[in-house]
């Protein structure tokens, strides 16, 4: 808030401002402009010889400069300092027509601001408060605007004729000036909450997007149940990366890091680029699935391409970074079934025999070679040409039938 900062407030701004965040700035103008109009006032009462009521006025000015360093310490209890201030306001306001000086000034309307002020600066469960507040203050002003002619003020003061529709025109102008002004920066400080959330919306929305495909997302939002699929046709790669451990163990956790994430970002751009969907990282192992979480046509063909530019992608970094790592590729295609588990770290997975046996390609297969099924064979076509293994033995399958991508294709 400019009056707020302008007054002379020098704590950061948080990234994110809460309800009573906003509450308690409010407070903060509405006692920054308080002690102006009231210093004001008081010095006017004082030229015109009404040294009680200027006194007076003079004593409110002095709380709203406590009310104003009270709001800016963030440790003070915000529901409190608003009750206590909106009964200050109130008793201020209502003193002004009651007490001092005759209501045919327009003094008493300063009443008007009680109702208003109540619902930006009391808090909303104190509601109750806010009531009494706004009842009492709409009782007497309405009281002192019907019998603004016959009553007189216990305490009151002269006020010369001629003086009194330029008071009153003041009064008015300065009310209306006053909380004009406050409601443009409540809303302002509105507008701000709105843009903050729907910036932290928007990074959640993103955060989301970035750990589940975004159908799945959509369906987490929506859905109570757990989120369950049963893919009848679907392309599994598993890769790893071969000479990675003798070479983190010679170098510090940073460049460890570095040199896995210079990899597996650029596995994420070729993957995405492909519309195909990044399941997880283990360590410095890479899967990625093909025709999940919504089915695809040539699944198989495409995750072999992705394959592939792993491939090089990573004789490319070697080249650049100086690095003689290489990878071991494994595809298998097939049913599976593919889930979100979890409660507070949840993850996109898949399950089943199709899964389990992409994984044993890649740890059975050949570095800088990218080994398949014959699954994945039949699922491609001519689309690439391969070269049977002899028998390879998978755990769990026995002896079991694999081919690898020829070189050159």
């Amino acid at each position: 808030m400019g009056a707020v900062k302008a007054a002379g407030r020098s704590s950061p701004e948080p990234a994110t401002l809460t309800q009573e965040d906003h509450q308690q700035r409010v407070i903060q103008a509405i006692s920054w402009y308080g002690i102006i109009i009231s210093c004001t006032y008081a010095f006017l009462y004082v030229l015109l010889e009404f040294h009680l009521f200027g006194l007076t006025t003079f004593g409110f000015a002095v709380f709203y400069v406590v009310v104003f360093v009270l709001s800016d310490r963030t440790r003070f209890p915000v529901r409190t300092l608003g009750i206590s201030f909106m009964f200050v306001v109130l008793m201020h306001t209502t003193s002004l027509g009651t007490l001092f000086i005759s209501p045919t000034t327009g003094l008493h309307l300063w009443g008007i601001i009680v109702p208003f002020f109540c619902i930006i600066t009391v808090s909303a469960r104190d509601w109750i408060w806010s009531t009494l507040f706004s009842t009492a203050a709409c009782g007497v002003l309405c009281f002192l605007e019907w019998n603004k002619e016959t009553y007189i003020p216990p305490l009151g003061v002269e006020v010369m004729e001629e003086l009194v529709p330029w008071v009153r025109t003041f009064t008015v102008l300065t009310i209306v000036l006053f909380v004009a002004g406050i409601f443009w920066l409540y809303h302002r400080n509105l507008s701000k909450a709105r843009e903050d959330l729907q910036q932290s919306f928007d990074r959640s929305e993103l955060l989301l997007l970035n750990i589940l495909p975004a159908s799945i997302a959509s369906r987490l939002k929506e859905e109570t149940r757990v989120i369950a699929d049963d893919i009848s046709e679907a392309s599994v790669l598993f890769c790893d990366l071969v000479g990675f451990t003798p070479i983190a163990s010679e170098q510090t956790a940073l460049e460890t890091v570095k040199m896995l994430n210079g990899v597996f970002v650029a596995f994420d751009e070729a993957t995405a680029a492909r519309g195909l969907e990044k399941i997880k990282t283990i360590g410095d192992a890479y899967m990625v699935a093909s025709g999940v979480p919504n089915a695809r046509a040539g699944h198989a063909i495409e995750l072999m391409h992705l394959a592939i530019e792993f491939l090089e992608i990573l004789e490319e970094y070697n080249a650049t970074e100086g690095y003689d790592l290489s990878l071991r590729i494994g595809i298998n295609c097939g049913p599976l079934t593919a889930g979100v588990i979890g409660k507070h770290k949840f993850s996109y997975d898949l399950w089943g025999d199709t899964v389990n046996v992409a994984s044993r390609m890649e740890s059975s297969g050949i570095p800088g070679r990218i080994q398949v099924t014959e699954a994945v064979v039949n699922a491609t076509g001519s689309a690439f040409s391969f070269e049977p293994r002899e028998s390879v033995t998978i755990k769990g399958k026995g002896q079991m039938k694999t081919f690898l991508l020829g070189v050159g294709s």
